[in-house]
């Protein structure tokens, strides 16, 4: 099975540094698409299945915390599993975001083994 990984972020480098991360923890036949925003990220989920989500936190338009509240008032959320990367990671905003249904929250940057260890958790 292809897994089909959407990672959002509004910086080009970041997306192509989290797929990186994402094929040295050991997806490298997983199928990824880039969105630039929570908005670009809504219009994909929409339009097709999704296995993973992996969104920064702070992008104009739809932020990260928008995006969670609206895939939970969707119920996209928990079929779709979404992690949220971010600098501004806190005790607040992380509580804030579990409550959501996100099921992790990493700090910047995030790393392979990072990441190896949600596909575990996920057993993806």
């Amino acid at each position: 099975m292809v897994y089909k990984v959407l990672i959002v972020d509004d910086s080009m480098t970041s997306r192509l540094i989290i797929q990186r991360c994402c094929q040295i923890a050991g997806w490298n036949d997983a199928e990824f698409i880039h969105a630039a925003d929570g908005k670009a990220a809504l219009e994909v989920i929409h339009s097709r299945p999704i296995d993973l989500i992996l969104s920064d936190y702070n992008m104009p338009m739809v932020d990260g915390l928008e995006l969670a509240e609206t895939l939970n008032r969707e119920h996209f959320i928990p079929g779709i599993p979404m992690a949220i990367i971010t600098s501004a990671n806190n005790e607040t905003l992380s509580s804030k975001l579990t409550a959501l249904g996100v099921v992790q929250v990493f700090g910047k940057p995030i790393t392979p083994q990072e990441l190896s260890k949600l596909l575990q958790k996920l057993d993806i």
